[in-house]
């Protein structure tokens, strides 16, 4: 067992720091984020109630996703309704570990994040070079039949 969880509680995710300058990010589902220092953390051990990291509101909503990120990574986020937003790691502000945090994804009324993903720097870098090899222009993929876009 890694913690005891309480009635309802359920683990969202769990990442160890791997890069020297890494930091935490946490992202709710009412588009607050923010991130922290790893070393804001303390040790716990096997069975522990865990940290607090972000403190959850009705404002914020439930924390929905938990990445370790470096300033040269991008941050790729996917809301319900189907709106995909990109943005920097830099842009984000390191703050406090037992705080709100800031707001990371304007939503349209009634929707929320479904799911974030980082973009570690060194993979964009690797499809970057993918595409400069390809003898394609860049430029949108083109549809094909089936293709499903929404406006």
């Amino acid at each position: 067992r890694g913690t005891p969880l309480e009635k309802g509680a359920i683990v969202i995710g769990m990442d160890g720091a791997k890069r020297m300058d890494a930091t935490v990010l946490v992202c709710s589902e009412q588009g607050y984020g923010k991130r922290s220092d790893v070393n804001d953390y303390r040790f716990t051990r096997r069975g522990g109630k865990g940290v607090i990291t972000m403190k959850a509101t009705d404002k914020t909503g439930k924390i929905l996703a938990i990445k370790e990120v470096v300033d040269n990574d991008d941050l790729i986020a996917v809301t319900k309704g189907g709106l995909v937003i990109r943005q920097h790691v830099s842009d984000i502000r390191v703050m406090g570990r037992n705080t709100q945090g800031v707001r990371l994804v304007h939503l349209n009324e009634g929707d929320l994040v479904a799911g974030l993903a980082n973009v570690p720097a060194d993979e964009d870098e690797e499809i970057e070079k993918l595409e400069g090899a390809s003898d394609k222009p860049k430029g949108p993929p083109e549809a094909k039949q089936g293709d499903i876009f929404k406006s």
